[in-house]
């Protein structure tokens, strides 16, 4: 919580710019992982990674590892034990998209729109009432938006949600 408060005010006052480098998304991939197994274990979840190549893309690997952090854990807390959460790739025209989704409990159609601005008043627990700071979504769309990409969720309450972005090539 205290590192992306950090990191958003950082972005806020214009302090905050990619230090972009050309990588592979795999590598950024396996590490988010290590780091969210755990989580998912704890509620057994079934955590999975498919990517559908791996084409080099210019970006900041932390920014872009916050972004995947977030969206995952984010993910795995609003899936009830024995869920699924999927993170995969996939090669576009123009750039690499992500994609990370759930069998989690959903969000409300009426916050859809406002789901990635700071003044969204979605305060929602997790299923195992896990509190949030409502500050990851906006960071994320911070960071995507500082790569040149767009960031977007489709959402169904009780089916799960999907949560998109993409970094240009």
């Amino acid at each position: 919580m205290l590192e992306n408060l950090l990191k958003w005010a950082r972005i806020q006052k214009g302090a905050l710019e990619p230090q972009k480098e050309k990588l592979n998304p795999s590598r950024i991939i396996q590490e988010v992982k290590a780091l969210c197994e755990s989580m998912a274990e704890n509620k057994n979840i079934r955590l999975e990674f498919q990517q559908e190549g791996d084409p080099p893309v210019s970006i900041d690997e932390e920014m872009i590892k916050t972004v995947l952090r977030n969206l995952v854990t984010n993910a795995i807390k609003y899936t009830d034990v024995q869920g699924s959460v999927k993170v995969s790739t996939c090669q576009q025209e123009d750039g690499l998209r992500f994609t990370v989704s759930d069998t989690g409990m959903g969000i409300p159609p009426k916050y859809l729109d406002q789901l990635f601005e700071i003044d969204c008043n979605l305060a929602q627990e997790g299923t195992e009432s896990e509190k949030g700071t409502g500050l990851g979504l906006v960071l994320c769309k911070e960071f995507v938006e500082k790569h040149g990409g767009s960031i977007w969720v489709e959402s169904e309450p009780g089916k799960g949600s999907a949560f998109h972005f993409t970094i240009p090539f």
